[in-house]
């Protein structure tokens, strides 16, 4: 009896072992368990080599578990869509939108749980360019892809893929070409061929009804309605009707909100001149029109907007020069020489003007007159020249790197900023005579007195070039935006030309005064008795641009960054005042840099307790913008534009920066008006505020799309229209242009996508 008993155990145990061991360890594969990993994503190219400037394509191909599915772009009542973003160095290889295929149908019934998407197997891809060579021989392209795969439960799922492509002379295909050929083969098209179009349109107790003529087609296989996703929207019902007689149409009723715009969908079909056969995919969406060959008396649709011609009114850049280096070349010289009436630069201009009359006044000889003035007329220049050339070697250098830099990146930096705000206080306080870097140098003879006379104008025509291309660099003048805009896509030697060009239009102005020595006479001859007086005033434009770049850091790094850096400047001022105690004139060199080293190391230590400045990757700009007359500002993102742009809304994009007086100076006196507020108000644009006073990359990558170096920039989205249609207004804003910009756009049109 226990000898049975044991031999029924055992036999019991090994039939367990035999029949379901196995299965628990086959489930440790991850394709045959259906909740651990159900969907395989990978990354594949239809080409194993590229070649520049020749399209490829590149795609995500999903592999799915038995009885698994993924969800189309536009899932239906149920599910999430798929996505795949793709990332690259926008500089040489650019990946358009991904092209999602014909999707299957699942759950239709009841139509509550009706959704659209895939299983099985499906490649979802997207066509891609590479158009410069990178730093390598191999382009590398990456994804963030994410899906929710439906079984009888669903199991949300990402990944972030990447390939390497070579770069070769002729490109070579992969093993994976004839899947995208025969994807894009059965890939739906566009309808405007088949005239095929919105025939009605119907709001009726909070349900939307849709027709669509499918005039064209002789048979109608299937009908998958599509509507705006991420919305309340449900679908009550879709068909196709009067298939007998031939006059085919599509009908689809919503209800719920956000339903518009986007609706529309994908028929299966074959048109007329078809083969027998032959049937294809063809989209339809709310934008569908009539066929131009109208009966005369059909009535036009409730939904038919006016049409403009498509002109770019506040355009006045000519297509040709935009594209050739010499017009290019051109631009960059005169925006350099228009430079020199920017605001920035003005506050400096002006005292060395002033100065150099003094150094003038004098000299009675024409000829040694003429000399000097030429002497600091090149000093000027050859300090404009080497910062030019200091800014394009280092923006060279961070391309190299990997990093991206505009025109004024350098006030992006907290710690130029400090810089800049300590040299213009100095510079203020010793024109109030606080203190004094220059010392009483014997000369026994007439030579040497003459050389000292002539050695301080020409340092500090050096060190004043330096300064006004420092505070330049926020100011983009006109023609120069286009300019650096091209030159910053360009190769490095590109880069460092262009930039020599705009310093050599910058110190062209002082180049003509050292040429031309009567201008002197044009100024009133008692300047040069006061100068002293005038000079103290000109102190205060110094302390007023320090005050404008404290502000800076305040709206980039934070108010707490603000106080620090003011207690850094009394600092420097009570500094300077010691060393202008301790001090005069008649001491030598050597004894006032034994005073001036102490001070310098005290205010070093000072500094490196006191300032702190927020990590870079941290953003302190405010999210909601305060417009004095009331314009509803909000923070620009590439998202945010996209739902605007849905909704069928006319769009308005300022890029601005604190530190950019052009853009502050376009917003006081242009923008931030009644009437612009008025205007925007009557045609219901939205208007979206990109701040780039701290480095933002997606900022950074829309000036470059739009070839452009810097801020300002003012784009103008017209509703409706595809995105080539956006208006791109001119650096220096005028009411005209501006207002003409927005009403060309029009007013926002709700039901258009």
């Amino acid at each position: 009896m226990a000898i049975s008993l044991a031999m029924k155990y055992i036999s019991t145990y090994l039939f367990f072992l035999f029949f379901f061991v196995p299965e628990s360890i086959s489930a440790e594969n991850p394709m045959d368990d259906d909740t651990a990993t159900p969907i395989q994503a990978i990354l594949i190219s239809d080409s194993e080599i590229i070649g520049l400037g020749q399209e490829y394509r590149v795609g995500v191909l999903f592999n799915m578990s038995p009885g698994w599915h993924i969800y189309w772009n536009y899932p239906g009542n149920t599910g999430k869509p798929t996505r795949i973003a793709y990332t690259s160095d926008t500089t040489h290889t650019k990946v358009l939108e991904s092209s999602y295929p014909t999707p299957g149908l699942f759950d239709p019934d009841p139509i509550e749980n009706m959704s659209f998407g895939y299983k099985e197997s499906i490649l979802i891809p997207a066509k891609a360019m590479s158009y410069a060579k990178p730093q390598s021989d191999t382009v590398t392209i990456q994804a963030n892809v994410s899906w929710l795969a439906c079984k009888e439960t669903c199991i949300p799922g990402n990944a972030d893929l990447a390939i390497d492509l070579k770069i070769g002379k002729e490109p070579k295909p992969s093993k994976w070409n004839n899947l995208f050929v025969k994807t894009y083969l059965e890939m739906p098209t566009d309808s405007s061929g088949t005239s095929a179009r919105l025939e009605s349109f119907h709001l009726e107790n909070g349900e939307f009804k849709l027709t669509f003529a499918l005039d064209g087609f002789v048979s109608v296989d299937r009908f998958i309605p599509k509507w705006i996703e991420n919305s309340t929207c449900q679908i009550k019902s879709y068909q196709i009707n009067s298939q007998d007689n031939r006059n085919i149409s599509a009908s689809m009723t919503f209800s719920g909100v956000d339903c518009l715009p986007g609706a529309g969908g994908i028929v299966v079909g074959r048109l007329d001149h078809a083969q027998q056969d032959q049937q294809k995919a063809y989209t339809l969406d709310i934008k569908s029109i009539p066929p131009k060959k109208k009966p005369a008396d059909q009535k036009p649709t409730d939904l038919s907007r006016r049409t403009t011609p498509e002109t770019h009114p506040a355009s006045h850049m000519p297509p040709e020069p935009r594209q050739s280096i010499g017009w290019m070349l051109v631009f960059a010289f005169l925006g350099g020489l228009l430079l020199n009436i920017m605001p920035c630069v003005i506050p400096v201009v002006v005292p060395k003007l002033l100065h150099v009359v003094r150094s003038v006044r004098d000299i009675e000889n024409p000829r040694q007159k003429s000399r000097l003035l030429w002497q600091n007329a090149l000093a000027y220049s050859a300090g404009v020249l080497a910062t030019m050339l200091s800014l394009s070697l280092f923006v060279v250098l961070l391309k190299h790197l990997g990093h991206e830099a505009g025109w004024g990146f350098q006030f992006q930096n907290p710690w130029f900023l400090v810089f800049m705000i300590s040299l213009l206080l100095l510079a203020g306080l010793g024109m109030l005579k606080t203190f004094s870097l220059k010392s009483s140098r014997h000369a026994d003879n007439l030579k040497q007195i003459k050389k000292i006379r002539r050695s301080n104008p020409l340092l500090e025509s050096f060190f004043t070039g330096l300064l006004v291309t420092f505070l330049g660099t926020p100011c983009t003048a006109p023609f120069l935006g286009p300019a650096l805009g091209y030159a910053f896509s360009q190769s490095s030697p590109m880069i460092v030309l262009f930039l020599f060009i705009v310093g050599l239009g910058l110190a062209s102005p002082f180049l003509l005064l050292g040429v031309w020595t009567g201008w002197t006479r044009l100024l009133p001859s008692k300047v040069t008795d006061r100068y002293d007086r005038v000079m103290r005033i000109m102190a205060f434009l110094f302390f007023a641009t320090a005050l404008w770049l404290l502000g800076v850091l305040a709206d980039g790094y934070g108010v707490a960054a603000m106080k620090n850096m003011l207690w850094f400047m009394l600092s420097i001022a009570l500094c300077a005042w010691l060393f202008g105690l301790w001090t005069h004139d008649r001491q030598s060199n050597k004894t006032r840099l034994i005073i001036l080293i102490p001070l310098f190391v005290l205010l070093t230590v000072i500094g490196a307790w006191i300032l702190e400045f927020p990590k870079h990757t941290q953003a302190v700009s405010p999210n909601v913008y305060t417009s004095p007359v009331g314009i509803d500002w909000q923070p620009f993102s590439e998202s945010k534009l996209k739902d605007l742009r849905r909704e069928g809304r006319s769009i308005f994009i300022d890029f601005t920066a604190e530190w950019c007086l052009n853009c502050k100076a376009n917003e006081k006196l242009i923008i931030e008006r009644d009437e612009t507020k008025k205007l925007i108000d009557r045609l219901n644009i939205a208007t979206l505020k990109a701040d780039h006073t701290r480095f933002d990359p997606v900022v950074m990558r829309w000036l470059k799309r739009h070839r452009r170096a810097g801020v300002p920039m003012y784009l103008v989205f017209p509703a409706c229209k595809p995105d080539e249609n956006a208006i791109l207004l001119p650096e220096i804003l005028t009411r005209e242009t501006l207002n003409q910009a927005l009403i060309h756009a029009g007013p926002s049109e709700p039901g258009c996508s």
